[in-house]
């Protein structure tokens, strides 16, 4: 099931009404024609939004924050570690420093992947971390 007639109309949306929020845009745009009642006889977990032109609806659901976790989730909260576990994207979310500052928190994360030669520049410090697990993890690793 294809979305692009959705994203191009968003994208028509964005380009018509230049003062606002292109999410409000995104949300109100894929409510457009949206099923009414519960989930999709196939998959109670979908819900039927957009309406294309053929009659069919771009499906929507709630995606695992663990596996696709917002910048809060990841950074602040550290659910994926808490976890053990590895998400699939991570989403960062309104951070200070606008585009520097969410690449700063990503390379900290260890989750962006820079040429090497970043590393190399004039002035720059760069270490092995090699912290003992005792001293990480004083309670074994359990969560308290």
């Amino acid at each position: 099931a294809s979305a692009l007639e959705f994203v191009q109309e968003w994208r028509d949306t964005c380009f018509k009404r230049t003062n606002d929020w292109d999410q409000v845009l995104f949300g109100s745009v894929l409510k457009k024609g949206m099923g009414v009642g519960g989930g999709v006889d196939e998959s109670p977990r979908l819900k039927k939004m957009y309406r294309k032109a053929d009659g069919t609806h771009v499906l929507a659901g709630v995606l695992p924050v663990s596996l696709f976790a917002s910048g809060h989730t990841f950074f602040v909260s550290r659910m994926a570690h808490l976890m053990h576990t590895t998400p699939y994207m991570v989403h960062t979310t309104f951070q200070y420093g606008g585009a520097q500052g969410k690449r700063h928190r990503l390379r900290e994360s260890m989750v962006w992947e820079d040429e090497p030669g970043y590393y190399t520049q004039p002035d720059f410090l760069t270490y092995d971390l090699d912290v003992p697990w005792e001293l990480v993890y004083p309670n074994g690793g359990d969560v308290q």
